[in-house]
């Protein structure tokens, strides 16, 4: 198939295709495995729940909302994990021995741990953020939650996929000097005014007061 623009992938509301979507999620070598099976695939069903499973991942990861549900409710994430395995399961079962089908599947299944991983270490990320920053600006001016995740996302497209892990208010200019983590990597941001991060491994910071 050579039209790379399709919108199959569900709960996709940016202005990123499939192609994008897939490679961001999984690799470019993934979506040209994908390109293959289109090109042979007999019925779509298959098709339709792994692009539902790749939906349900990417509007988890871009909104920060149902991101939280899935570290603070146990059963919002027993829920959403079953119903991506058991798709995943559905399509093997309908797989046979096409090692192109089983080679998506184990990279979608790889997938899927590392987004278990990552909201398993969610609360002692967020512990260990409020003890290091907040001992430089107090716990109260370090910010995890939802709402301003997204106002201090550091890209300025509607893909929101590079948001902040937490955002520091300092209450001094010159507190904010001592929030910079060693392995941060700061860029300017001037459509807000103050410095953010230009690694997906760092903290935000807000304009501090004078």
């Amino acid at each position: 198939m050579t039209n790379p623009s399709h919108r199959e992938i569900p709960y996709n509301y940016t202005s990123a295709d499939d192609r994008q979507a897939v490679s961001s999620l999984l690799g470019k070598g993934v979506w040209k495995k994908l390109e293959e099976l289109r090109e042979r695939r007999i019925t779509g069903r298959s098709a339709r729940l792994l692009m539902r499973v790749f939906g349900e991942v990417l509007v988890h990861r871009r909104n920060p909302y149902l991101r939280q549900e899935l570290v603070t409710d146990s059963r919002r994430r027993k829920r959403f994990f079953g119903e991506a395995e058991a798709n995943l399961r559905v399509i093997q079962d309908g797989a046979g021995n096409d090692a192109l089908v089983l080679e998506v599947l184990a990279e979608a299944r790889r997938m899927l741990d590392g987004v278990r991983d990552e909201v398993r270490r969610t609360p002692d990320l967020h512990a260990r953020l409020r003890r290091a920053l907040g001992a430089v600006v107090g716990r109260e001016n370090v910010l995890l939650d939802p709402f301003t995740l997204t106002a201090h996302a550091t890209d300025a497209t509607d893909w929101r996929l590079h948001l902040p892990l937490a955002v520091v208010t300092p209450p001094r200019r010159r507190r904010s000097r001592r929030c910079s983590p060693p392995s941060a990597t700061w860029g300017s941001t001037p459509s807000r005014g103050g410095p953010a991060p230009a690694s997906p491994a760092a903290p935000s910071r807000s304009r501090p007061t004078a």
